[in-house]
């Protein structure tokens, strides 16, 4: 590879760096592979596909690298906020600017979102045994079963409209913290 053609980043290790490096000897790998082979699979590109062309594929658009000076006091309130956040320093000042900063997860946000994924599983579960009930109400055709009939139906239609909400709501809560 062309020394022109790479791409250089620095992440914060947060501790992770013995352990990576550790990692790496024992696969006979640089720290630099390890990453790599990890983020291929992570970002769903193959060795042969540049990861810009990747993004660009996808409909993302492709990041610049902006360098802002700040007072000390303002970087640190900018880390602590992004933190907070779960979102990257660049994600959160990109939020600034569209005038919609990423709000701080509250501390039980994963808990919540395990807990919706939860009972979610469990309403579609559910679901399922209210429509095989419905296929089982329609062997006994008679106008004292038709009454059970309709309220199932309706309860098949809300536990739908609800599952639809959501997945939405999930589907919603994954991009914003992947962006």
């Amino acid at each position: 590879m062309a020394s022109g053609s790479r791409d250089r980043l620095t992440i914060d290790m947060r501790g992770m760096r013995e352990p990576l490096q550790a990692l790496a000897a024992s696969q006979g790998l640089s720290t630099s592979a390890v990453v790599r082979k990890a983020l291929t699979g992570l970002l769903e590109v193959g060795p042969d596909t540049m990861p810009g062309q990747a993004m660009v594929a996808r409909g993302v658009e492709p990041l610049v690298k902006v360098t802002l000076r700040l007072p000390t006091a303002s970087a640190a309130l900018l880390k602590r906020r992004a933190r907070a956040a779960s979102v990257p320093q660049g994600v959160y000042v990109a939020g600034l600017i569209d005038g919609a900063p990423p709000s701080p997860l509250p501390r039980d946000h994963s808990d919540a979102v395990a807990a919706l994924r939860s009972s979610t599983d469990q309403l579609a579960a559910i679901g399922a045994d209210l429509n095989a009930l419905m296929r089982l109400l329609r062997l006994w055709p008679s106008p004292q079963v038709e009454g059970y009939r309709a309220r199932v139906h309706s309860l098949v239609e809300d536990v739908r409209r609800h599952l639809d909400v959501a997945s939405d709501l999930i589907a919603q809560v994954r991009a914003a913290r992947g962006r």
